[in-house]
């Protein structure tokens, strides 16, 4: 599960140009936030992590679930609940990234937010951050740490590496193999 413990963020190089067009449009609109998550026989906790997402409001823009060739009746719990923001993608298993990118590929929104499918998140969890977002416009990512719970319900923070990643979908491209062999040819000597 995921709360705002603390955060930070990451700009991109070329910040200052797209940063001095947002000051200039006027006030920045919420951002739109697309998150993924993928599924992998996680029937027992995929709807309390589709539900937290969705009872963030309304700065989930779209929630993509993969179905990444599930076993159990995960994929159809998360058919079952009625919201338009949810897209749910089948497909034959082929791991937890494989599944990951099928969702960036299908996502629309400014930014990407991966959850895992046992894993929720905190009420507030989204206008924490929005407010980063807000706050910081140069950044291309934002990152917080996460909490962990066990059986019983106690909580504790956990202070290894950041819990969930927060990109810019203009920040998320695929190189082709040609592309990155042409980039590795450039500047050598024939």
């Amino acid at each position: 599960m995921s709360s705002v413990i603390g955060a930070g963020c990451s700009s991109r190089p070329d910040a200052s140009r797209w940063q001095s067009a947002r000051r200039d449009a006027g006030a920045v609109a919420p951002a739109r936030i697309s998150v993924v998550i993928p599924l992998f026989d996680k029937a027992p906790f995929v709807e309390a992590a589709v539900r937290s997402a969705l009872d963030n409001g309304p700065g989930v823009f779209e929630l993509i679930v993969v179905d990444d060739g599930s076993r159990d009746s995960g994929a159809d719990i998360v058919a079952a609940i009625d919201d338009p923001r949810i897209k749910l993608i089948r497909k034959a298993n082929g791991g937890v990234s494989s599944a990951r990118n099928v969702g960036l590929d299908h996502a629309t929104g400014d930014w990407i937010a991966f959850l895992d499918a046992d894993d929720f998140w905190l009420p507030g969890f989204v206008d924490a951050i929005q407010h980063l977002i807000a706050r910081y416009p140069q950044c291309a990512m934002v990152t917080t740490r996460y909490v962990s719970q066990d059986d019983e319900g106690t909580r504790a923070p956990v202070n290894r590496g950041p819990g969930l990643v927060l990109i810019r979908k203009l920040v998320y491209c695929r190189p082709s193999r040609k592309s990155a062999a042409s980039e590795r040819g450039r500047g050598q000597a024939s």
